[in-house]
């Protein structure tokens, strides 16, 4: 399994730790494009992370920092249903649950 297919089985299931891991992984390989929307979606995984421990203040900062990456691609994206995936994010992790998974 690749990384980034690796990086979202983390996600979906809300270990958002290791999806960021594994996609950080990938992108201090990565010298293409993709390179910084890889660091969106680092950026958006450890937003969750920090939710997830109660730090409020880290969890707007990077999910601001990762969505303003996203937003500079086009939907979709490496397989990501970009726009959704975003539109999901800002409603929380309740509805990133709710996606389907043919979304990423």
């Amino acid at each position: 399994m690749s990384l980034y297919a690796a990086g979202w089985q983390h996600f979906a299931a809300g270990r958002f730790f290791e999806a960021h891991d594994a996609w950080e992984e990938l992108w201090l390989a990565d010298r293409s494009e993709a390179r910084s929307f890889l660091q969106g979606l680092i950026q958006i995984a450890a937003a969750f992370h920090h939710g997830a421990c109660g730090r409020d203040r880290p969890q707007a900062v990077l999910l601001a920092r990762g969505t303003a990456r996203l937003q500079a691609y086009p939907s979709p994206y490496r397989g990501l249903d970009v726009a959704a995936f975003l539109a999901a994010c800002s409603a929380g992790p309740p509805q990133l649950a709710r996606l389907p998974t043919d979304t990423w």
